[in-house]
């Protein structure tokens, strides 16, 4: 919020300003912390981070990645943390 940066551990710990940067494959992604209760996420309306199992409502190792194409149909991409 105050143009530092910190890396955060705890994911309840982020606050509003929070992003997350994403390298993967040959993208860059730098998206911006939602504020959906009861989720940790991060969007720019095209792609979805999440570290929510949507299923369980529990917070796990394997976050989700989503894109949401031009049609509006959204595609699903597996993660593993590394």
């Amino acid at each position: 919020l105050n143009g530092d940066y910190t890396i955060i551990n705890d994911l309840n710990l982020i606050d509003e300003g929070a992003f997350v940067n994403l390298h993967w494959r040959d993208l860059n992604l730098m998206l911006p912390r939602t504020f959906n209760y009861g989720e940790i996420s991060f969007t720019d309306r095209k792609w979805w981070w999440s570290y929510k199992d949507r299923e369980k409502g529990e917070y796990i190792n394997s976050p989700e990645l989503r894109q949401r194409m031009p049609s509006g149909e959204i595609i699903d991409y597996s993660c593993k943390v590394e």
